[in-house]
Parts: structure tokens; C-alpha cells; sequence
């Protein structure tokens, strides 16, 4: 009896964490993160896409999904970029052929650094949206 509760609570724990809501989603283009959200006004998702290995366009948005896409940005004969994730724990890193952008886990702040690890841009601590070119 007790084998029988005990596999009827794993299983339930499976169920809870495969239904649970992910730090972030891959997509064909680049990855959406799913931020802890203090206030109204702060970012619920922040969204990476690689336009190329040296272009990723960054969105943020306080609502649980980005409007229809009203960007500016034109990428002449626009191509997928492969690119990869990295999940560590803390943070999540996107990374290309030339480039690595790591976004905190807990308050989206954004660094991006070449692929000898030189950082070339960064938020200032806190994700505060500002950022500061480094070379």
C-alpha cells in the first residue's frame, strides 16, 4: 500500500513540474524569458531574436504576450542564425557564432560578450534597462 501512495505522489510531482511555467521558451528565431514581475509596469517577458551572429534584437513587455510585431528594424535577405541555449541555474545564456548574451534569471538584466568572454555591453546592476558599451 504505502509503494502504491508513494508512486501516486511521484507521479503527481511530475505532472505538477511538467505543467509548471518554464524560465523560458525556445523558438525558431530566439528565446522568450518569463520574468518576476514586482509591479504592473515592470517586464513580464523579455525576448532574445538573433537576426545575426552579431544582431540580436531585444524586446521586453509587462504583458504575458508581445504585440504584434510594429518594429522598425528591417534585416535585409533575413536568414535563421543558429544560435544555442544554456540554462545555468541563475541565468540563461543565448550564444551564436560570435557572440554570448546572458540574461539574470531574476531581474533580466542583459550582458553580452564576444566569444573570447570580453564583456561589450551591459545593463547596469538590476536589469534598469540602461546600457553601457564597455570597450
Amino acid at each position: 500500500m504505502k509503494t502504491k501512495i508513494t508512486l501516486l505522489g511521484l507521479a503527481g510531482m511530475l505532472i505538477f513540474a511538467a505543467c509548471s511555467k518554464s524560465d523560458y521558451e525556445e523558438n525558431q528565431d530566439g528565446i522568450i524569458l518569463n520574468l518576476v514581475q514586482k509591479d504592473k509596469k515592470e517586464a513580464a517577458k523579455l525576448r532574445l531574436q538573433v537576426l545575426g551572429d552579431e544582431l540580436i534584437h531585444v524586446s521586453a513587455t509587462p504583458d504575458q504576450h508581445f504585440p504584434k510585431d510594429t518594429s522598425l528594424i528591417i534585416v535585409p535577405n533575413a536568414q535563421t542564425i543558429p544560435f544555442t541555449v544554456d540554462d545555468t541555474g541563475d541565468s540563461i545564456t543565448l550564444s551564436t557564432a560570435r557572440l554570448n548574451v546572458r540574461v539574470s534569471k531574476s531581474d533580466g538584466g542583459i550582458i553580452f560578450k564576444d566569444k573570447d568572454n570580453r564583456r561589450i555591453l551591459a545593463e547596469a546592476k538590476g536589469g534598469a534597462g540602461c546600457l553601457f558599451l564597455l570597450r
